[in-house]
Protein backbone atom coordinates (compact mmCIF):
# COMPACT_ATOMS: atom_id res chain seq x y z
CA UNK A 1 0.00 0.00 0.00
CA UNK A 2 1.78 3.45 -1.17
CA UNK A 3 2.63 5.57 2.14
CA UNK A 4 0.23 8.42 0.84
CA UNK A 5 -2.53 6.42 0.73
CA UNK A 6 -2.23 4.48 4.35
CA UNK A 7 -1.29 8.30 6.02
CA UNK A 8 -4.90 9.56 4.34
CA UNK A 9 -7.06 6.19 6.33
CA UNK A 10 -4.88 6.42 9.65
CA UNK A 11 -6.12 10.12 9.37
CA UNK A 12 -9.67 9.41 8.39
CA UNK A 13 -9.52 6.62 10.77
CA UNK A 14 -8.50 9.27 13.96
CA UNK A 15 -11.35 11.55 12.79
CA UNK A 16 -14.17 9.54 12.55
CA UNK A 17 -12.77 7.91 15.85
CA UNK A 18 -12.88 11.52 17.26
CA UNK A 19 -16.03 12.32 16.13
CA UNK A 20 -17.37 8.84 17.71
CA UNK A 21 -16.51 10.76 21.01
CA UNK A 22 -18.06 13.96 20.26
CA UNK A 23 -21.15 12.40 19.63
CA UNK A 24 -21.03 10.23 22.79
CA UNK A 25 -20.56 13.75 24.72
CA UNK A 26 -23.44 15.05 23.30
CA UNK A 27 -25.84 11.90 23.93
CA UNK A 28 -24.76 11.11 27.40
CA UNK A 29 -22.06 14.21 28.84
CA UNK A 30 -23.59 13.65 32.36
CA UNK A 31 -20.36 12.35 34.64
CA UNK A 32 -20.34 8.66 35.98
CA UNK A 33 -21.12 7.76 38.93
CA UNK A 34 -18.72 5.27 40.97
CA UNK A 35 -21.46 2.80 40.78
CA UNK A 36 -21.75 3.41 36.91
CA UNK A 37 -17.99 3.02 36.82
CA UNK A 38 -18.21 -0.42 39.01
CA UNK A 39 -20.49 -1.60 36.69
CA UNK A 40 -19.14 -1.00 33.62
CA UNK A 41 -15.64 -1.82 34.52
CA UNK A 42 -17.02 -5.37 35.38
CA UNK A 43 -18.80 -5.79 31.68
CA UNK A 44 -16.37 -7.09 28.78
CA UNK A 45 -16.75 -3.97 26.33
CA UNK A 46 -13.00 -5.10 25.19
CA UNK A 47 -15.04 -8.47 23.93
CA UNK A 48 -17.26 -6.05 21.73
CA UNK A 49 -14.28 -4.91 19.66
CA UNK A 50 -13.07 -8.98 18.68
CA UNK A 51 -12.67 -8.94 14.73
CA UNK A 52 -13.98 -5.48 14.36
CA UNK A 53 -11.16 -3.35 13.47
CA UNK A 54 -13.41 -0.24 12.92
CA UNK A 55 -13.29 2.99 15.30
CA UNK A 56 -16.56 1.96 17.08
CA UNK A 57 -13.87 -1.27 18.04
CA UNK A 58 -11.13 1.40 18.86
CA UNK A 59 -13.42 3.19 21.17
CA UNK A 60 -14.72 0.26 23.34
CA UNK A 61 -11.08 -0.61 23.63
CA UNK A 62 -9.92 2.92 24.99
CA UNK A 63 -13.03 3.07 27.16
CA UNK A 64 -12.77 -0.55 28.87
CA UNK A 65 -8.59 0.69 29.69
CA UNK A 66 -9.81 3.77 31.15
CA UNK A 67 -12.68 2.10 33.18
CA UNK A 68 -10.20 -0.52 34.54
CA UNK A 69 -8.05 2.16 35.69
CA UNK A 70 -10.98 3.99 37.93
CA UNK A 71 -12.10 1.22 39.18
CA UNK A 72 -10.02 0.82 42.07
CA UNK A 73 -12.85 -1.22 44.19
CA UNK A 74 -11.99 1.36 47.17
CA UNK A 75 -14.13 4.57 46.73
CA UNK A 76 -17.70 4.40 48.31
CA UNK A 77 -20.18 7.50 47.76
CA UNK A 78 -22.84 8.01 50.43
CA UNK A 79 -26.64 7.53 48.75
CA UNK A 80 -28.26 10.42 47.76
CA UNK A 81 -30.71 10.29 50.69
CA UNK A 82 -28.35 9.95 53.05
CA UNK A 83 -26.38 13.00 51.45
CA UNK A 84 -29.28 14.91 51.04
CA UNK A 85 -30.61 14.86 54.66
CA UNK A 86 -26.58 15.24 56.11
CA UNK A 87 -26.93 18.90 54.05
CA UNK A 88 -30.17 19.91 55.05
CA UNK A 89 -29.51 18.88 58.55
CA UNK A 90 -26.15 21.08 58.25
CA UNK A 91 -27.86 24.04 56.98
CA UNK A 92 -30.40 23.70 60.07
CA UNK A 93 -27.83 23.83 62.16
CA UNK A 94 -26.30 26.55 60.62
CA UNK A 95 -22.37 24.94 60.59
CA UNK A 96 -19.92 24.86 58.51
CA UNK A 97 -20.14 22.22 56.02
CA UNK A 98 -16.41 20.58 54.13
CA UNK A 99 -18.13 18.42 51.00
CA UNK A 100 -16.28 16.47 49.41
CA UNK A 101 -17.29 15.20 45.75
CA UNK A 102 -15.68 14.72 42.52
CA UNK A 103 -11.93 14.99 44.52
CA UNK A 104 -13.47 18.58 45.15
CA UNK A 105 -13.47 20.40 48.52
CA UNK A 106 -17.10 22.79 48.61
CA UNK A 107 -18.21 24.39 51.38
CA UNK A 108 -21.71 26.12 52.02
CA UNK A 109 -19.61 28.83 53.82
CA UNK A 110 -16.40 30.06 52.75
CA UNK A 111 -15.35 31.49 55.90
CA UNK A 112 -12.05 30.73 58.13
CA UNK A 113 -13.08 27.53 59.32
CA UNK A 114 -13.35 26.38 55.82
CA UNK A 115 -10.13 27.68 54.99
CA UNK A 116 -8.02 26.38 57.80
CA UNK A 117 -9.41 23.20 56.77
CA UNK A 118 -8.39 23.15 53.14
CA UNK A 119 -4.90 24.45 54.31
CA UNK A 120 -4.43 20.95 56.06
CA UNK A 121 -6.10 19.77 52.45
CA UNK A 122 -4.08 21.20 50.17
CA UNK A 123 -7.17 21.79 48.44
CA UNK A 124 -9.15 25.25 47.18
CA UNK A 125 -12.70 25.02 48.54
CA UNK A 126 -15.52 26.23 46.02
CA UNK A 127 -18.66 27.60 47.10
CA UNK A 128 -21.91 25.01 46.49
CA UNK A 129 -23.01 25.15 43.25
CA UNK A 130 -26.74 23.50 44.33
CA UNK A 131 -26.95 20.33 46.31
CA UNK A 132 -28.72 18.89 43.58
CA UNK A 133 -25.74 19.31 41.51
CA UNK A 134 -23.32 18.40 43.99
CA UNK A 135 -25.64 14.83 44.43
CA UNK A 136 -25.32 14.38 40.49
CA UNK A 137 -21.64 14.09 41.22
CA UNK A 138 -21.72 12.11 44.06
CA UNK A 139 -20.29 12.77 47.78
CA UNK A 140 -18.05 10.72 49.35
CA UNK A 141 -17.13 12.46 52.76
CA UNK A 142 -19.16 15.52 54.27
CA UNK A 143 -17.39 16.94 57.50
CA UNK A 144 -18.65 19.53 59.71
CA UNK A 145 -16.90 21.78 61.62
CA UNK A 146 -18.06 23.79 64.66
CA UNK A 147 -17.23 24.49 68.08
CA UNK A 148 -16.61 21.83 69.84
CA UNK A 149 -19.39 21.74 72.94
CA UNK A 150 -21.67 22.22 69.45
CA UNK A 151 -20.51 19.50 68.02
CA UNK A 152 -21.33 17.00 71.03
CA UNK A 153 -24.34 18.11 71.31
CA UNK A 154 -25.37 17.79 67.52
CA UNK A 155 -23.61 14.49 67.62
CA UNK A 156 -25.85 13.63 70.99
CA UNK A 157 -28.93 14.33 68.90
CA UNK A 158 -27.77 12.90 65.95
CA UNK A 159 -27.28 9.16 67.66
CA UNK A 160 -30.91 9.71 69.23
CA UNK A 161 -32.88 10.96 65.95
CA UNK A 162 -30.70 10.69 62.58
CA UNK A 163 -32.65 8.15 60.47
CA UNK A 164 -29.59 7.55 58.09
CA UNK A 165 -29.49 4.44 56.18
CA UNK A 166 -26.12 3.47 55.60
CA UNK A 167 -23.83 6.57 57.35
CA UNK A 168 -21.28 6.30 59.76
CA UNK A 169 -20.41 9.31 61.53
CA UNK A 170 -18.06 10.24 64.51
CA UNK A 171 -15.54 13.59 65.15
CA UNK A 172 -12.40 12.71 64.05
CA UNK A 173 -10.95 16.02 66.29
CA UNK A 174 -13.11 17.29 68.80
CA UNK A 175 -14.38 20.16 66.55
CA UNK A 176 -15.03 17.89 62.98
CA UNK A 177 -17.81 15.63 62.87
CA UNK A 178 -17.57 13.21 59.63
CA UNK A 179 -20.00 11.37 57.98
CA UNK A 180 -19.55 8.88 55.12
CA UNK A 181 -20.37 5.60 53.70
CA UNK A 182 -20.69 2.87 55.89
CA UNK A 183 -18.59 0.75 54.18
CA UNK A 184 -15.79 2.95 54.39
CA UNK A 185 -13.42 2.94 57.13
CA UNK A 186 -9.47 2.76 57.56
CA UNK A 187 -9.73 -0.86 58.64
CA UNK A 188 -11.06 -1.43 55.13
CA UNK A 189 -8.23 0.76 53.07
CA UNK A 190 -5.52 -1.32 55.23
CA UNK A 191 -7.05 -4.51 53.96
CA UNK A 192 -7.45 -2.98 50.61
CA UNK A 193 -3.50 -2.18 50.51
CA UNK A 194 -2.40 -5.43 51.63
CA UNK A 195 -4.05 -7.26 49.43
CA UNK A 196 -2.77 -4.75 46.59
CA UNK A 197 1.04 -5.10 47.91
CA UNK A 198 0.30 -8.87 49.42
CA UNK A 199 0.60 -8.16 52.84
CA UNK A 200 -1.56 -10.18 55.77
CA UNK A 201 -3.35 -8.07 58.59
CA UNK A 202 -1.09 -9.51 60.95
CA UNK A 203 2.33 -7.42 59.49
CA UNK A 204 0.44 -3.61 60.05
CA UNK A 205 0.63 -1.40 62.51
CA UNK A 206 -2.06 1.57 63.40
CA UNK A 207 -1.61 4.40 64.87
CA UNK A 208 -4.43 6.86 65.19
CA UNK A 209 -5.74 9.49 67.85
CA UNK A 210 -10.03 10.01 66.56
CA UNK A 211 -12.68 7.83 67.07
CA UNK A 212 -12.53 7.39 63.24
CA UNK A 213 -8.88 5.80 63.57
CA UNK A 214 -10.55 3.26 65.95
CA UNK A 215 -11.40 0.78 63.33
CA UNK A 216 -7.80 0.01 62.38
CA UNK A 217 -6.56 0.49 65.80
CA UNK A 218 -8.69 -2.76 66.06
CA UNK A 219 -7.86 -4.15 62.80
CA UNK A 220 -4.72 -4.10 62.75
CA UNK A 221 -2.02 -6.61 64.37
CA UNK A 222 -0.74 -3.72 66.56
CA UNK A 223 -2.87 -0.87 67.23
CA UNK A 224 -1.62 2.45 69.05
CA UNK A 225 -3.20 5.72 70.00
CA UNK A 226 -1.59 8.52 70.65
CA UNK A 227 -1.48 10.25 74.34
CA UNK A 228 -4.72 12.82 73.10
CA UNK A 229 -6.58 10.25 71.93
CA UNK A 230 -10.37 10.01 73.33
CA UNK A 231 -10.44 7.36 76.28
CA UNK A 232 -12.67 5.33 73.97
CA UNK A 233 -10.29 5.18 71.38
CA UNK A 234 -7.16 4.30 73.57
CA UNK A 235 -9.46 1.61 75.48
CA UNK A 236 -8.49 -0.49 72.28
CA UNK A 237 -5.25 -0.06 71.75
CA UNK A 238 -2.29 -2.09 71.81
CA UNK A 239 -0.17 0.48 73.45
CA UNK A 240 -0.76 4.21 74.03
CA UNK A 241 2.08 6.65 73.42
CA UNK A 242 3.44 8.75 76.33
CA UNK A 243 3.57 11.98 73.75
CA UNK A 244 0.64 13.37 71.49
CA UNK A 245 0.49 13.25 67.14
CA UNK A 246 1.77 16.83 67.81
CA UNK A 247 4.83 16.40 69.69
CA UNK A 248 6.78 13.30 67.68
CA UNK A 249 3.95 10.67 69.17
CA UNK A 250 3.94 8.55 65.74
CA UNK A 251 7.83 8.48 66.04
CA UNK A 252 7.67 6.85 69.52
CA UNK A 253 5.81 4.11 68.23
CA UNK A 254 7.99 3.32 65.27
CA UNK A 255 10.89 3.78 67.33
CA UNK A 256 9.83 1.56 69.87
CA UNK A 257 8.34 -1.53 67.05
CA UNK A 258 10.35 -1.02 64.32
CA UNK A 259 13.51 0.22 64.39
Amino acid sequence: MPRETKKAEMVASVRDRAEMYRLLAQVYFKPLSQEQIDALAQADLAALAVGDASPFADGYNDVYRYLRRMNTGTRQELASDDARKILEAGIRYDTTMCIWSDNKLYGNQLNDRIHEYSQATKVTPLPIPSIEQLLSQGITKILWYDDVEKIQQIEKELRSAAHFQNVTFCTSKPFYLEFFNSKVSKAAAIDRIGELYGFSPAETIAIGDGFNDLPMIRYAALGAAMSNAPDGVKQYAVYVAKHTNNEDGVAEVLEKFVL
